[in-house]
């Protein structure tokens, strides 16, 4: 689950329901090692496979951490053989959908409120006075108040859809290198994703490194590193409550 579409949003994962009014978050292990917390760091890029562990029996395995049932991860591995670079990259394009249709035509909306009130038997909300004064600039958008100011600004008609969301370009691009000898096996990806977001200053950038080394010391000794790295820059603003705003 994602409570929001904003970028870099936490998603949400539930096994076995929740459990507890604390944390029903099920437990991570990413190549063997267990993680607190979600795993939206990870370059999805980089994983071979993921495994779901939901019955109790888990919890024999891992003890009380696995109560919410357990996700194995198993990122990828370098193999045997000749080097080889591959490249994989998304440029998608991103805009807002099913938006609420509005009225952005503030002499309109006067009038359809005094509708309202109308039908409840009660006096109009707005005068007549001022939807003709509102109807009069809008004739006039470029003329000016008696104070000087333009009637654009004075008696705006916003459309608020409009003016706060965004279209957007998305850039996703990961690059691996893997290869090595029977005794030595590489893997090395690096991964760099772009998402402006569809309100200002709501953007992500991330960038992530991994190195996944193995070498065969003897017959029954393999030692290795599983090495990663991650930045995520996320900016500042918080989308949470806008459309409950658009809405009033």
């Amino acid at each position: 689950m994602q409570n929001s579409g904003q970028p870099g949003a936490e998603s949400r994962v539930r096994i076995r329901g929740t459990g507890t009014i604390n944390d029903s978050n099920p437990l991570y292990i990413v190549d063997g090692m267990p993680l607190e917390g979600g795993v939206d760091y990870l370059n999805p890029q980089d994983i071979q496979s993921i495994e779901v562990l939901k019955d109790a029996a888990s919890a024999a395995i891992y003890g009380s951490r696995a109560a919410n049932g357990v996700i194995l991860i198993t990122t990828k591995k370098g193999k045997a053989g000749k080097l080889s670079i591959s490249y994989s990259g998304r440029l998608s394009y991103a805009r807002p959908t099913n938006l609420i249709e509005q009225v952005t035509n503030y002499g309109d909306y006067m009038e359809r409120i005094n509708e309202a009130y109308e039908n409840m038997g009660r006096p109009n909300h707005f005068s007549e006075a001022t939807i003709e004064a509102w109807r009069a600039a809008e004739k006039d958008p470029n003329g000016l108040t008696e104070n000087g100011i333009p009637n654009y600004v004075a008696y705006p008609n916003t459309d608020w859809e409009k003016e706060m969301f965004n279209h957007g370009i998305i850039n996703d691009h990961n690059v691996s290198i893997t290869g090595g000898t029977d005794k030595l096996r590489v893997l090395m990806s690096a991964g760099y994703l772009d998402n402006p977001g569809l309100v200002d200053n709501t953007g992500i950038r991330k960038y992530s490194l991994r190195a996944n080394i193995e070498a065969d010391i003897t017959k029954w000794l393999t030692v290795g590193t599983r090495t990663f790295a991650s930045q995520e820059d996320k900016e500042p603003a918080n989308f949470d409550n806008a459309n409950e705003g658009l809405r009033s």
